[in-house]
């Protein structure tokens, strides 16, 4: 054993893998800090328990969400062929993963999923099928912050509630989250967070039907069943308003495969391809879609698409579906690539900003051989591409040293789908970033003269809450900024990816935006 003074709590499964090696979670609590800390470990043995390896390392160099110093209460599961997912608790307001694709020995740096859940256990399962897994989660997180742990603290109330959602694709991805229970009973317990409290649940299949055992308020133990098949009949949010309220919503999303537009971006190409800003020994390119008849002289307008992620995934392509859009308008369209974070490394969420607002410098200092408009320029991007476009625009002072700073980066209006928007705890992203936060955050940082916006973000969204759009967009408006809002009933994260009809009108509204700016005919 690499730490064998290792004394860790463990409360999750352990798991055992295909090649017979034995996984189980553990963490290290320090309760004389305020607030207390933890520190997530993973115990791996080759040998049925008689020796374990303590992993990511020894300690005290265990896993923690940054910017909170907490991580526990770790679920390993079981996919097959040495691959093996890991889920955690921490206070950041989403469960966070990590993946191992050698029997447990090494792990991807855990990162936020987009299943939101406060300060309790992940409550992870496979389905009969081998293929499905779900994921319980109380999809809501308190108001007031991290705080300190008890039964009285704000985010005990938060598991009243339980959603679940699924993924078929070991993780990666998760549907949108569907209504299983509340506690709906009266508050007759003295310790305030026993009233509430419908979590720590745990599950087995058999002949198609999925058993649940929960600790109901930590006085019984209930046990419920669900038929396997009937996870997706459970209702939406949306769903459930409709019941409330009596009537229907304005509009009903129906949610295709998540592919729609990476099928359509699979299959098509730039016409030229540039690097924009080396970093170190790394290049970073601009993959650009020129319009048809672009001549030497010409002006156009140019769309500038950054892809999401949450800084640490995607890539450019799949924004190629926007900018080959903005092409056939007669636009040069642009993808963006810029460096992901992770954590523990140089490339914080500032240096993805940095390289961003470097992007837009390069195009507009370039303009004339790009055959590009410098005076209109639009930054466009998804959730975490969002908000580098909404960098560009407004986080001055956020430049690599040897930028040229007498040409502006400031694109001429701003196109932003399902962005990140708010990095407070109430949002997305504060974790990532840290202490710095509000520099960061764009809801936070509104000031007179940003440019046009076209606001895109479904009230559906659980991942970059809706909230954070608001409060923006009632920002610009108070600073005099124009803006236009559209926020379909329902719809989900960067719905315009995943639904035909709403990826339609989102196309007829930007192309609407852009004739108004008197930009394409």
């Amino acid at each position: 054993m690499n730490d064998p003074g290792f004394m860790g709590m463990s409360v999750m499964r352990m798991t055992e893998t295909d090649a017979g090696t034995w996984l189980l979670g553990s963490h290290l609590a320090d309760w004389s800090k305020k607030p207390f800390t933890t520190q997530q470990y993973l115990l791996r043995s080759e040998d049925q328990g008689k020796t374990w390896t303590v992993l990511p390392n020894a300690r005290p160099k265990g896993w923690i969400a940054e910017g909170f110093n907490r991580m526990d209460e770790g679920r390993p599961l079981n996919l097959g062929g040495g691959r093996v997912l890991f889920m955690s608790r921490t206070p950041q307001g989403h469960l966070f993963t990590s993946w191992s694709k050698d029997d447990g020995k090494t792990w991807t740096e855990p990162a936020p999923s987009t299943l939101v859940h406060p300060d309790a256990p992940p409550m992870l399962f496979p389905l009969s099928d081998g293929k499905t897994l779900v994921a319980f989660h109380h999809n809501k997180v308190p108001t007031t912050g991290n705080g300190e742990l008890s039964d009285k603290a704000e985010l005990m109330k938060m598991r009243s509630e339980v959603w679940a959602s699924l993924s078929t694709d070991e993780g990666h991805t998760w549907s949108e989250p569907r209504f299983v229970l509340a506690n709906a009973v009266a508050p007759v317990h003295a310790v305030s967070g026993f009233n509430s409290q419908c979590s720590y649940l745990d599950a087995f299949t058999e002949n198609g039907v999925m058993h649940l055992f929960m600790p109901h308020r930590w006085q019984q133990v209930l046990h419920l069943t669900i038929k396997e098949d009937a996870f997706g009949k459970l209702p939406t949010k949306a769903m459930l308003a409709k019941l409330v309220s009596g009537k229907p919503p304005a509009a009903t999303l129906v949610v295709r495969s998540p592919a729609f537009t990476t099928a359509i971006s699979a299959k098509l190409e730039p016409t030229l391809r540039v690097v924009y800003k080396k970093v170190g020994s790394r290049e970073l390119a601009l993959d650009i879609f020129e319009p048809a008849g672009l001549k030497q002289g010409d002006k156009r307008a140019c769309f500038v698409a950054i892809h999401g992620g949450g800084w640490t995934s995607g890539s450019p392509r799949s924004m190629y579906v926007f900018a080959d859009h903005c092409a056939k308008l007669g636009m040069v369209g642009i993808s963006v690539q810029y460096r992901l974070y992770k954590a523990k490394t140089p490339v914080t969420v500032f240096e993805c900003v940095k390289d961003a607002r470097a992007a837009l410098r390069y195009v507009r200092s370039h303009a004339a051989e790009l055959g590009v408009d410098p005076d209109k320029i639009i930054a466009n991007g998804a959730s975490a591409g969002g908000h580098l476009a909404a960098a560009t625009a407004m986080f001055d002072g956020v430049d690599h040293a040897n930028e040229n700073l007498d040409v502006s980066c400031h694109p001429n209006a701003l196109v932003l789908f399902s962005p990140v928007i708010d990095t407070s705890l109430e949002g997305y992203g504060n974790a990532k970033i840290g202490e710095r936060w509000q520099e960061l955050s764009p809801a936070h940082e509104v000031r007179p003269g940003l440019p046009p916006t076209l606001l895109f973000h479904g009230d559906g969204d659980t991942t970059t809450p809706i909230l954070g759009a608001r409060v923006f967009a009632e920002a610009m408006k108070k600073a005099g900024n124009r803006i236009e809002f559209v926020s379909p009933p329902g719809a989900i994260h960067t719905y315009m990816f995943k639904d035909p009809a709403l990826h339609e009108e989102t196309l007829k509204k930007m192309d609407a935006f852009f004739a108004e700016l008197g930009w394409v005919p």
